[in-house]
Parts: C-alpha cells; structure tokens; sequence
C-alpha cells in the first residue's frame, strides 16, 4: 500500500518537458477540462502508515546528494535516527530503504 502511494506521488512529481511536474501538467487539464483526472487519485494509505512517509521525508532530506538520488545509507539512517530521537524497529528500516528504492526507480537513477 505505501510503496503503491510513494510510486504514484514520486511519478507526479517528476518533471516533465516544457517545466512543472507531471501532477502541474495534470491538474492545470482538470482545471481547463472542467474533469477529474483519475491519474491524480493515489493508492490508499490507511492512516496508522502515514508516520513512514514523514519519516522518509525527513531522512531524505537530510542525505547529501549533489546529483540524482543517492541511496540512503546506513550511516544516513542512524544519523537521522540519532538526531531526531527516532527508534526504527527492523520492519520500519526495511520500509524506508523500499521507499527510497522506489523513489530511486521512479527517477530512473543508476545508484
């Protein structure tokens, strides 16, 4: 279920040609169209998941990547968790490092 939502928000985010990202280009046609897009409806997510997805924007934030999307690191994963007071169990490690592989996928990088 999150992984299906973080692949569909990490498409729409993605740039398209002539600039904005591919959820700008969708929304400005339900705009015009007067339609509802289905390419915009996400996966659900039942609430209780949520936390991972904040928790994955907070880590990917903090790792340092000058070009593409570098993969979180293990240091990267314990900094974070050092720094925000966070206790990850295995499961919710496992989680993170799928999300960021998604993510990594959808932007088509090699690392």
């Amino acid at each position: 279920m999150l992984l299906a939502y973080a692949a569909h928000e990490f498409r729409l985010a993605r740039r398209v040609p002539g600039g904005g990202t591919e959820r700008e280009h969708l929304e400005a046609a339900a705009r015009m169209t007067g339609q509802i897009m289905p390419e915009l409806e996400s996966p659900f997510v039942p609430d209780w998941l949520m936390y991972l997805w904040t928790w994955f924007g907070e880590l990917r934030a903090g790792v340092n990547s000058t070009m593409g999307h570098a993969p979180i690191g293990w240091s990267d994963l314990a900094a974070w968790a050092s720094l925000t007071g966070r206790s990850p169990t295995p499961w919710e490690v496992s989680v993170l490092r799928s999300l960021d592989r998604v993510l990594r996928e959808q932007a088509g990088s090699k690392t």
